[in-house]
């Protein structure tokens, strides 16, 4: 059981730090296409 719950909590971390990726990619690209409209 140890060595599936190591597995599992891997698995959850990966998956994690890949929303926080792409939610961070998406917050940087909302805020570049504001910061662009302001420009203009």
């Amino acid at each position: 059981t140890t060595v599936y719950h190591n597995w599992f909590m891997a698995e959850e971390g990966t998956a994690i730090s890949k929303i926080a990726k792409e939610v961070n990619i998406t917050r940087q690209t909302v805020y570049r296409i504001k910061h662009d409209k302001g420009s203009s």
